[in-house]
């Protein structure tokens, strides 16, 4: 037993060393900028969702109801944006929590303590990237409301001359 357990350690070693001959493992990549990009990325993402949420649903408000007034308008899309704002976040936790769900099965399996994975720079990255996502969400209400209040509302005097 012990011959086939070391035999198939030193097939398994070379299988591994087989396949690394095929990948370059010296890429010259900084991965601090790969992470940066895929945290922009997916806050883009965050972000035009939200303001395109509030947006749409200001322009359908000034559509049933032309006559108010821009700081009604502008109160009206703070509001929509306290409705959404709560399923954005749980949006963003959630593609956090998916995406390294895999990783916290490894970590459990290789043993871990709870404590070394609350120390983890892996997890500071994904709870850092999340809340960087839903604070530029929360800013996105405010400005969201006040482009399309002063958007629409400049439309609306184009039509009136």
């Amino acid at each position: 037993i012990a011959k086939e357990h070391i035999f198939s350690y030193c097939k398994l070693r070379n299988q591994c060393k087989l396949l690394m001959y095929y990948y370059n493992t010296n890429l010259h990549i900084n991965m601090l900028q790969i992470t940066v990009c895929m945290v922009l990325l997916s806050t883009l993402g965050a972000v035009l969702d939200t303001a395109l949420s509030i947006t749409s649903s200001l322009y359908e408000v000034i559509l049933h109801k032309p006559d108010m007034s821009r700081r009604e308008i502008y109160h009206s899309g703070l509001q929509i944006g306290k409705d959404i704002i709560g399923t954005t976040v749980n949006t963003l936790f959630f593609a956090y929590l998916g995406d390294s769900l895999l990783l916290f099965f490894y970590l459990k399996n290789v043993k871990y303590t709870a404590e070394v994975i609350l120390n983890s720079k892996m997890l500071f990255q994904g709870v850092s990237a999340m809340l960087f996502s839903a604070i530029a969400c929360l800013l996105t209400v405010p400005v969201a409301s006040a482009g399309c209040m002063l958007f629409l509302k400049k439309e609306e005097k184009k039509e009136e001359k």
